[in-house]
């Protein structure tokens, strides 16, 4: 059947989610680590992680779990399929096949993994209920087209350009259709992935963290987006990264200069790349605090939830 690797798209800014998708806790594990471990498991070997966004956190979170890590680095401005070729570039000579998932559809069960791993197309996706979903399989045969394709419609314009016919795989498995683009999303899929075995599910804590004082100073949605500048040294990049208005980019952060008197971002105006935008130490002071507060806060509330609520399912 020819060995298969794997390719696991971890490289965008979450900004949907408001939060970083491929470290979010699934029961004592991670949206990467689950992910991975389902592809190994099945035998999927090597597996690539595609990072970006907090691409150092990330490998540093996975260096253990036998992957190969390649860095999209223009993540801010680029499509998943560029995320795509990337690791299908990595793989090059080594696989007749790949296993293709993005890091945040993560609960497709094992059999389903065996299923799509045994199959011998240019292209396969599993369907439920009538939806295709991932991880898609992805045939050696493909590789060049994919390689080679400029256009705008992404992997599926990719796939018609090569005139490869698409592999619908019916499976018993809803979690292939499932993601956690919204935090809406994340408690659906959460509640499916920790429910028991009579279907129950699990009751879990969820905190946002804000700071105000007569009226809500900051929140995540600044974190993100003073962190994103940090990562791309514009604040016109971050709020793209973030489907946000420049405009409306600027007004948070100056409403947060002005509230705390300090100067959080230095912007330099012109020049051959058309001007940057760079965190002043006080502002790369504050992103460092805030990471570190909720990863204490989050790591805090799950051990003293499960103190008190860890057999409570509804």
């Amino acid at each position: 059947m020819g060995k298969t690797g794997g390719v696991i798209l971890a490289a965008g800014a979450s900004s949907r989610m408001g939060r970083f998708k491929p470290m979010l806790p699934v029961g004592k594990t991670t949206f990467i680590k689950k992910t991975i471990a389902a592809m190994q498991k099945a035998g999927v070997d090597p597996v690539v992680v595609v990072t970006g966004y907090r691409a150092a956190k990330l490998q540093e979170h996975i260096k253990n779990t036998g992957v190969i890590c390649v860095c999209n680095e223009r993540f801010y401005e680029t499509q998943m399929l560029d995320s795509v070729k990337l690791g299908i570039e990595k793989l090059l000579g080594t696989c007749d096949k790949i296993l293709l998932t993005p890091v945040d559809v993560f609960a497709a069960s094992d059999a389903t993994y065996q299923k799509m791993k045994e199959l011998d197309a240019g292209f396969a996706r599993p369907v439920f209920g009538g939806r295709s979903g991932h991880p898609v399989l992805i045939g050696k045969q493909l590789f060049p087209a994919i390689l080679a394709y400029q256009g705008e419609r992404g992997l599926r314009g990719a796939i018609e350009s090569s005139g490869e016919t698409i592999l619908n795989c019916p499976v018993d498995d809803p979690a292939v259709t499932m993601d956690a683009d919204t935090p809406e999303d994340y408690r659906k899929l959460i509640a499916y992935s920790e429910g028991d075995t009579r279907g129950h599910q699990k009751v879990r804590p969820e905190m946002e963290l804000r700071f105000a004082t007569d009226e809500i100073l900051c929140d995540e949605q600044f974190l993100q987006l003073m962190d994103l500048v940090r990562a791309t040294g514009s604040l016109q990049k971050a709020s793209n990264a973030m489907h946000m208005s420049y405009t409306k980019a600027w007004k948070i952060i100056k409403f947060v200069e002005k509230r705390t008197s300090t100067r959080l971002i230095d912007r330099m105006v012109g020049g051959e790349d058309g001007g940057r935008s760079e965190l002043t130490e006080a502002g790369s002071e504050f992103v460092w605090r805030y990471q570190r507060m909720r990863e204490e806060l989050d790591w805090s509330a799950e051990h003293i939830f499960e103190k008190y609520f860890g057999d409570f399912y509804l």
